[in-house]
């Protein structure tokens, strides 16, 4: 189980080999899964926390704008969590918001 757990984290979607249904079923579990399960750095963490902020769905509700104007913005940190969006495949619910 560790290393099913291992490989939805660190592999792209779409070379999970997975149907429809499941890939969006674990789209919605990673958007909804709390940061300190994601492989971020402790930094990172650190400052989604002082953002109030706790998961990738939280995050991507911010939006991009509010998100640079929120107190404690860090480029840095922000990169971090676009990059596993786009390693995930994700990144595009990013461009409504």
């Amino acid at each position: 189980m560790e290393q099913v757990k291992e490989n939805i984290l660190t592999m792209p979607f779409d070379q999970l080999g997975l149907s429809k249904e499941c890939l969006e079923s674990l789209r919605d579990m990673i958007l909804t899964m709390p940061f300190d399960q994601l492989g971020l750095s402790k930094e990172c963490l650190e400052s989604l926390r002082d953002m109030k902020l706790y998961c990738l769905q939280e995050f991507i509700d911010k939006g991009w704008q509010s998100m640079r104007d929120t107190a404690g913005f860090n480029y840095r940190h922000f990169n971090e969590v676009i990059k596993l969006l786009n390693e995930k495949g994700l990144l595009h619910l990013m461009e409504s918001r």
